[in-house]
């Protein structure tokens, strides 16, 4: 993340919640975010973010992209930030085949 110049967090849903694995993260990197001034901090919060959390508004997707965006406020950029939905692309939530989809690859 130190020397990359956008950060890209991709977010999947499950039943309106966040992956324990993005919470795992979450967890993990207050001690870099919220330490003293000389931590990496500074390396990382002058990045540009980008948010996509993966979900439907039915199963409460939306529930889970508010969550993302607001633990994520602390950037100096305005996090650009997505909301992608399966249904939208005709795609079944449970198969994974968003990812192959080449419309959504344009979202």
């Amino acid at each position: 993340m130190k020397e990359a110049d956008m950060v890209v967090l991709a977010v999947p849903t499950y039943g309106g919640k966040t992956a324990s694995l993005r919470n795992a993260f979450t967890d993990r990197a207050q001690g870099i975010f919220k330490s003293y001034e000389e931590s990496p901090k500074k390396d990382v919060l002058g990045k540009v973010f980008a948010l996509i959390v993966i979900g439907n508004v039915p199963a409460s997707g939306d529930l889970a992209y508010h969550t993302v965006v607001m633990d994520d406020w602390d950037c100096r950029h305005p996090l650009t930030s997505l909301l992608l939905q399966a249904t939208d692309y005709g795609q079944s939530s449970i198969s994974g085949t968003l990812i192959t989809d080449e419309e959504s690859e344009n979202a």
